[in-house]
């Protein structure tokens, strides 16, 4: 089942061994945050260890 929570679309899993196989295979997909403005701004383009998209910053 997928449902969108204001602007962000979200998956429900109903089960323990559904939860566990969707997130190992799509586990780089929700490794990274949502792209937000405000960050921008408090962490000098998305720069802060909390705001960095998940990549090769992420894990320097």
């Amino acid at each position: 089942m997928s449902i969108r929570l204001g602007n962000v679309p979200t998956i429900v899993v109903s089960s323990p061994e559904a939860a566990k196989l969707f997130l190992e295979t799509h586990d780089v997909v929700f490794a990274s945050r949502p792209k937000l403005q405000f960050a921008d701004y408090v962490s000098y383009g998305s720069k802060g260890l909390v705001f960095a998209p998940y990549g090769s910053y992420w894990r320097t």
